[in-house]
């Protein structure tokens, strides 16, 4: 299964994935550290592959590639994934070089149409850090409303039913 549009393809992640992935967020680990804990415990290709393999056993997280001319320029995912609930939450993160393109805008709005149409979600969030502003404005330009604050972090969601928070 491929989501894409004219400029980014999202595919399903897989193991042999790993070594892309570490040199991405080696590469990029002076910014994703700021705001992504996780990304200090992958110091090496086999820190990936064993983060890589605890994700792709859980059913409550599906993670996707992002790719731009079929290279790998981050990730996305649904996790706390609830289709009791109809709900999940989006992640991501593009590696420094790829900010400022577009891509995770798009990205967000091609696996929020997966997640509301082929899986039948009704609710997804985004949470961001409070001092995030790039992660706060992609949820803001794919139009998830700010709708909780916590000691740390802002909450976005976007909802087909009314009143679901």
């Amino acid at each position: 299964m491929k989501l894409s549009n004219k400029k980014i393809v999202l595919r399903p992640l897989k193991l042999e994935d790993a070594y892309e992935v570490f040199l991405l967020i080696d590469d990029s680990r002076k910014q994703l550290t700021e705001f992504l804990p996780w990304a200090k415990d992958i110091y090496d290709v086999a820190s990936e592959q064993k983060a890589l393999k605890k994700n792709l056993a859980d059913a409550k997280i599906l993670m996707f590639v992002i790719e731009v001319n079929q290279k790998i320029v981050g990730l996305i995912d649904l996790h706390e994934l609830s289709f009791k609930n109809k709900t999940s939450q989006i992640g991501y993160f593009l590696g420094t070089p790829y900010t400022g393109y577009g891509y995770m805008s798009q990205s967000v709005k091609l696996l929020e149409e997966y997640a509301f149409k082929t899986l039948k979600l009704n609710t997804l969030k985004i949470l961001t850090a409070k001092d995030n502003n790039k992660s706060q404005a992609v949820a803001l330009r794919c139009a998830y409303v700010k709708q909780q604050e916590t000691s740390k972090h802002y909450i976005f969601i976007k909802s087909l039913v009314a009143n679901s928070h």
